[in-house]
């Protein structure tokens, strides 16, 4: 199973560690099983999850979290929301004591990671696995804090697509190339804003969020003028706790994945073809283009002419077709001006994506993992 060959007895470290002392005359010879051996052979190469509410700044928030253990390297890695928003790694290095159940830890930066808030932090648990189908992880921290996982990783999304949010400011690269473009949108101006949306532009992001597997839906802006849709509105960022990205009103936000397509004719379009602001996709082979003739829609506010017609087909076959779509928004009212991203999939009329089968992009470079 998971948790066969944790160690191997021929590894010197190991040996030395786990016989020091046992022929000392045969004094410990009789003292019963190696509780500590049989702790670490229980955690083996294992991951737990559950939600858990811990106090943030704002009091106590319930979010998603995924313990992984590597018993032959004494790691420890703690996922925070897996799959977003407000995702965070912790990598503690650990040792357990000789009674079995009480485990020390230290928190670790490796090199490339951001610093974690707490590096360094020295933390005593004390630990129980009980058996069962799934077993179940019980972690108590030094201040009696009981936490229970299940066996088992936090399960993947299979609906949806993957949203990253990024936020700038209102003045800037990324403000320049698109809110403050002026009266028309040029080529260069269009490929320096993808970039930032993509985050491969050096232009400054003032804060920054995924999630994977969640709908685009329509963001509408009911505030009468009042300017209130923001970040946190966008669908999916108030799961699982929460985004911890503020009220921002300046953001792109870029959808990935695939759309689950039943064949035929593939029709995009923004419901009325009114919007404040942006909406670009690309499809299929063009998705990551920086060329503004791979666009398979473009609707924009700018008083030059979209780059595509309001309503695009292309004929593709059965399959999953990969999509990217950026959304920029700016700080200023779109009331009345809702944005409707639509979808018709072989003739079945137009739904808004959200509404239409996709699957997220979950890769290694968006979600790193933690051991």
């Amino acid at each position: 199973g998971m948790d066969d060959g944790g160690f191997d007895a021929s590894t010197p470290s190991d040996a030395g560690m786990d016989d020091a002392g046992d022929e000392d005359g045969g004094v410990t010879v009789d003292a019963g099983p190696d509780l500590r051996r049989q702790l670490l052979d229980a955690l083996g190469d294992s991951v737990w999850s559950a939600t858990q509410e811990r106090e943030e700044r704002a009091g106590f928030v319930e979010r998603a979290y995924e313990q992984r253990f590597s018993a032959r390297t004494l790691e420890w890695g703690e996922l925070r929301n897996p799959f977003g928003p407000a995702r965070m790694r912790t990598l503690r290095s650990f040792s357990v004591g000789s009674d079995g159940r009480t485990l020390e830890s230290i928190i670790l930066s490796p090199d490339g990671w951001p610093p974690h808030p707490q590096n360094g932090l020295r933390q005593s648990w004390d630990v129980e696995i009980v058996d069962g189908d799934p077993r179940v992880l019980r972690l108590t921290d030094s201040s009696g804090v009981t936490e229970e996982y299940e066996e088992g990783a936090w399960p993947e999304p299979t609906e949806g697509l993957t949203a990253e949010l990024r936020v700038f400011g209102p003045s800037g690269a990324a403000w320049e190339a698109f809110c403050g473009a002026g009266f028309t949108l040029s080529d260069s101006e269009r490929q320096s804003f993808w970039g930032f949306a993509r985050g491969t532009s050096g232009a400054a992001v003032i804060d920054s969020d995924v999630v994977a597997g969640v709908p685009l839906l329509e963001w509408d802006d009911s505030s009468s003028g009042a300017n209130d849709f923001s970040a946190i509105d966008v669908h999916g960022f108030d799961r699982l706790g929460g985004t911890l990205v503020d009220d921002q009103y300046n953001f792109a936000v870029r959808y990935t994945g695939s759309i689950r397509h039943p064949g035929g004719s593939l029709a995009m379009r923004e419901n009325d073809d009114d919007l404040e602001d942006a909406v670009w996709v690309f499809l299929d082979g063009e998705v990551g283009s920086s060329r503004v003739a791979d666009l398979f829609l473009e609707v924009h506010n700018w008083s030059n002419a979209d780059a595509t017609s309001d309503t695009v087909t292309r004929t593709l076959p059965e399959g999953e077709v990969p999509i990217e779509i950026l959304l920029v928004r700016c700080a200023m009212p779109f009331d009345g001006k809702e944005l409707r991203v639509e979808m018709n999939l072989g003739g079945t009329g137009f739904r808004l994506v959200g509404e239409q089968p996709s699957l997220p992009v979950v890769e290694d470079s968006l979600f790193p993992p933690v051991l």
